[in-house]
């Protein structure tokens, strides 16, 4: 399994262009506590799925909005425990034809870690 450090990233959501995905880790003991911080676009509730970027038009029509929550790691899965955020840490060899590192996450989408500035 990797370094719980390699969660610790600002990432990209396919579902979500330009919206912000963040997470930031905490040893707890034995446990390693994940804090999720990002932004979406729409009203709180507005649906389980909502795919829309964080555009500058769909910003001024729907408003930004921050969002924030913990989940936990063990090993190569992250799970904040609602159903949506459980995954599994992704990296491609060197080799692939489109190789990526990131979350794949149980429904399919994936957060491709960024590079550190």
């Amino acid at each position: 399994p990797p370094s719980p450090s390699v969660w610790q990233a600002s990432y990209a959501d396919q579902l979500h262009p330009g919206c912000e995905r963040k997470i930031s880790i905490e040893k707890n003991g034995d446990r390693v506590i994940a804090h999720f911080a990002g932004t979406d676009v729409g009203p709180k509730g507005i649906g389980d799925k909502v795919f829309l970027a964080c555009s500058p038009d769909n910003v001024e029509k729907y408003k930004l909005r921050t969002w924030a929550f913990d989940g936990e790691i063990v090993g190569d899965r992250i799970d904040a425990g609602d159903g949506v955020h459980a995954g599994t840490w992704n990296v491609n060899f060197k080799g692939a034809e489109n190789p990526w590192t990131g979350i794949r996450w149980k429904d399919g989408n994936r957060w491709l870690k960024l590079e550190e500035e």
